[in-house]
């Protein structure tokens, strides 16, 4: 288990100078016939765009994304990310016809920016939590066990598409989360187990149950990183189903939430989502 971990949670922008030039050649006279050559001097220098190339790792960045916008101007949007440790980089291009013959070009290029956790520090990010797990699931037996409550949170955010609280402290007996996702939210309750395959036993599960009780509330999920549950944990749970004490009970194991977290969204890919669908300036 590696003992600590990069995160791309920042980015670096460059951006071109614009150009304004005449396919035609510059017509003498023009106020650009001056300008560009500035521009492009400076952008010789300065501005060299999409590398490719992972400065981590060392190997050639693989396309998530790349498409033209066409129209009266032509925006290309690029977007590379490194296979291995997530490094990534987007570039976007703009071309535009104006007035006469006149061609204006712009672009944009962000770089991530590393930084350095280690998976057990209380101060770790939660999205570089989630970018390690989703590569390397049994990290999750090394992290800080209220780091881990905020991954779950996270997770279930996307899955059930809905708020969730994070209110896991001493005072709240037992109840880590609230899902709002109706007019009786569901509580939730997070364990976290050493081992892999470790079985959860129903007196955990009890004690939850009574927090559920003293808070009035017949829906829960009870997540635990243990391999699974105890046969009489699984019983107990249909049964109070069954008999309608429950309205809802749901026993999340690791594989389970292991499925919950590989389909749910990258943060990563969130800080370069939002990069791409920006408003596009011209360079100055």
């Amino acid at each position: 288990m590696p003992d600590d971990l990069l995160h791309f949670s920042e980015y670096r922008s460059i951006q071109a100078k614009e150009i304004i030039e005449d396919p035609d050649g510059e017509r003498p006279g023009s106020e650009y016939a001056q300008s560009n050559p500035d521009a492009r001097n400076w952008n010789k220098q300065h501005y060299a765009g999409a590398v490719g190339i992972c400065p981590f790792c060392n190997v050639p960045t693989e396309k998530r994304i790349e498409k033209d916008i066409g129209g009266t101007a032509l925006e290309t949007k690029l977007i590379l990310e490194c296979q291995n440790c997530g490094w990534w980089e987007l570039e976007r291009k703009f071309e535009s016809f104006g007035i006469g013959h006149d061609v204006c070009y712009a672009a944009i290029h962000h770089q991530a920016v590393a930084k350095r956790f280690n998976i057990k520090d209380s101060n770790a990010p939660t999205a570089a939590l989630i970018d390690v797990l989703k590569g390397k699931p049994d990290v999750m037996y090394g992290i800080n066990k209220k780091k881990m409550e905020e991954v779950v949170q996270y997770v279930f955010s996307s899955f059930y598409a809905c708020d969730v609280e994070h209110c896991g402290k001493s005072h709240d007996g037992g109840v880590d989360l609230v899902i709002i996702d109706s007019d009786e939210p569901t509580l939730v309750q997070v364990k976290c187990r050493e081992s892999k395959g470790s079985v959860e036993p129903i007196s955990q599960i009890r004690d939850f149950l009574g927090a559920m009780w003293i808070k009035k509330s017949r829906k829960g999920i009870y997540v635990t990183t243990a391999d699974h549950y105890s046969n009489v944990s699984v019983k107990t749970i249909n049964q109070m189903i069954s008999d309608n004490t429950l309205e809802k009970f749901e026993l999340i194991d690791f594989k389970r939430f292991v499925e919950m977290l590989d389909i749910s969204k990258t943060p990563k890919e969130e800080i370069w989502r939002s990069l791409m669908n920006e408003y596009f300036y011209l360079a100055k």
